[in-house]
């Protein structure tokens, strides 16, 4: 009368070999490793980019500087040229008495 119920098979649970586990954990640890390497990396770039920033302004004032004594060693240069063209051309001299004359109260 009653057709006989079959019992229910339950599939297997599939239970990871250690090996899978093994898988699994380098995995994660492979994942956790580069995400520190990338920030180690990104931290180390940081660190060279400021000292570049601090190197073009360290460049940046001995540009400045450079320029100025460039200005100056071409103004001694100027009159240099003066003192050696009045002598050689119009036969000018410094004089060999000089006399110093103080101007003061007139009291």
């Amino acid at each position: 009368m009653f057709a006989e119920k079959s019992p229910k098979v339950h599939a297997p649970r599939w239970i990871p070999s250690p090996m899978w586990w093994f898988l699994w954990v380098f995995l994660v640890v492979a994942v956790l490793a580069t995400g520190f390497q990338t920030l180690e990396q990104v931290r180390s770039w940081h660190v060279k980019y400021n000292q570049v920033l601090e190197l073009r302004a360290q460049q940046e004032e001995l540009l400045s500087e450079h320029t100025r004594l460039q200005i100056e060693r071409g103004s001694e240069n100027s009159f240099d040229r003066v003192v050696n063209v009045a002598r050689e051309d119009m036969g000018m001299k410094f004089p060999e008495n000089v006399v110093t004359v103080e101007v003061g109260d007139s009291e």
